[in-house]
């Protein structure tokens, strides 16, 4: 009985030797499938929910020039615009007092800069404030200068005398070092 026993325990062992590896074959094999599996789901959801998957821009400079003028002289407004991610259309919406002045539409390829150069300018005399995407500046509209002046002669005044300069040059006094 023992001889029994013992030959039965063998085939056991025996049998347990060429299933034991056989079902850990077949689990490495399930586990490597689920792996391939969620790394080709993870790697397409990646590629959909990328950042850089669509155009960022950003207004990263405003300059205003000049920052006075008078009634209707031209005033530039310079906006360096980037796009640090994929290719894209830019729409500019420039603002003068909060309020819509000009739009203006840039393609931009990723990872471009551009400058977009806006020429405006105003009548009325008063402070401006420029906005570009919460970037802002400012020009002033200064009033023109009415001529006050009402001499009657047609001569140049003097403004240290306020006379009428003569066609003569004023006498230079000369300093002698050695005096």
């Amino acid at each position: 009985m023992l001889h029994r026993m013992r030959a039965r325990l063998m085939k056991s062992k025996t049998g347990l030797l060429v299933i034991v590896p056989a079902i850990l074959l077949t689990l490495i094999t399930i586990t490597f499938t689920l792996l391939s599996c969620t790394n080709t789901v993870a790697n397409r959801t990646a590629e959909t929910t990328s950042p850089a998957a669509k155009p960022k821009f950003q207004v990263i400079g405003l300059g205003v020039n000049p920052a006075e003028v008078i009634p209707g002289e031209e005033v530039q407004v310079v906006a360096t615009i980037t796009n640090t991610g994929e290719s894209g259309e830019y729409v500019a919406d420039l603002k003068i007092n909060g309020v819509t002045d000009e739009i203006r539409k840039v393609d931009l390829p990723a990872g471009a800069r551009q400058d977009i150069t806006f020429r405006l300018s105003r009548e009325t005399p008063q402070f401006y404030k420029v906005s570009l995407d919460g970037i802002t500046g400012q020009f002033v509209v200064k009033a023109k200068e009415q001529n006050t002046s009402t001499a009657s002669s047609s001569a140049p005044v003097n403004p240290s005398t306020s006379q009428p300069s003569t066609s003569q040059p004023a006498p230079t006094q000369r300093r002698s070092c050695c005096q």
